[in-house]
């Protein structure tokens, strides 16, 4: 046996060969909750861990709390489809390959899906740099939708010279 290379009070747990370093089963044997591989990588609900850390599961796979308490937590869970769902008791937003929603745990049919509790509150957009436009766009970049640091919108226009510019057909019933 080799030398201690660590303090002599911890546990040692050598391991030769291309094995598990550190393998933990249930009572029954028939599942692996915890292993270390031989690289240090760490699987949690999975015996090939890809990463450092590898967390395996169908509900919520992570929970980070504030001290030991059930009730000032946030908890991540990666669905089936890659999405990564963020909860957190304080207030709900989630986020996932295409869409990201704040105030709710169910995504919309936007890219970007807020609800709130206040009414008329439920979105604020602020320019905060003083001199910046706030634009909306179509997939191709084109701007469709204008608000002006001066406090002008513009639809099918960059740069309104009124409280509402329109470029293009209108319809006001």
């Amino acid at each position: 046996s080799a030398a201690p290379t660590s303090d002599p009070g911890a546990m040692t747990l050598p391991q030769p060969g291309a094995f598990m370093a550190l393998l933990v089963e249930d009572h029954a044997a028939d599942t692996t909750p915890f292993v270390i591989d031989q690289s240090g990588q760490v699987g949690i609900g999975d015996t090939g861990p890809d990463a450092f850390l590898d967390i395996a599961g169908t509900t919520e796979q992570l929970r980070l709390a504030y001290e030991n308490t059930d009730t000032n937590y946030t908890s991540f869970t990666v669905s089936s489809g890659g999405d990564l769902t963020v909860n957190s008791t304080g207030d709900d937003w989630g986020l996932s390959t295409d869409r990201f929603t704040i105030g709710t745990t169910t995504a919309g049919v936007g890219q970007l899906n807020v609800s709130g509790a206040q009414i008329g509150k439920a979105l604020t957009i602020l320019n905060e740099t003083g001199d910046q436009n706030i634009l909306v766009a179509s997939a191709s970049g084109t701007n469709r939708f204008v608000i002006t640091n001066a406090g002008n919108v513009g639809i099918g226009t960059t740069s309104p010279g009124y409280k509402l510019e329109v470029n293009g057909n209108t319809f006001v019933n």
